[in-house]
């Protein structure tokens, strides 16, 4: 991956199977699109793209958020940074601290 310009898209499902949520049938679909990468220091890549978290209950959608995001990945440590932002400008961030 590395290597590579682009990496392909991908989806993935959670489901929650026990409590409130398992009860009601929560589930969320969240999908990485646009995913790009680039060398950013010698041991450093950004990875950059679309996110889009869609939340069910029983079946129907309640809610989307959609965020361009990029992270920060060390060849040795993995993730180290990421930051998620909203059309609106919100955002939040997660800092690894080893």
């Amino acid at each position: 991956w590395r290597e590579q310009n682009t990496l392909r898209d991908f989806v993935f499902n959670l489901d929650f199977k026990g409590g409130a949520a398992g009860f009601f049938g929560t589930s969320s679909k969240v999908s990485f699109t646009e995913r790009s990468v680039n060398k950013s220091s010698e041991n450093t890549y950004r990875v950059s793209g679309n996110m889009t978290l869609a939340a069910y209950i029983m079946g129907v959608r309640v809610s989307t958020i959609e965020y361009r995001y990029f992270e920060d990945l060390d060849q040795e440590a993995g993730i180290v940074y990421q930051k998620f932002t909203e059309e609106n400008g919100n955002y939040f961030t997660i800092r690894i601290i080893r």
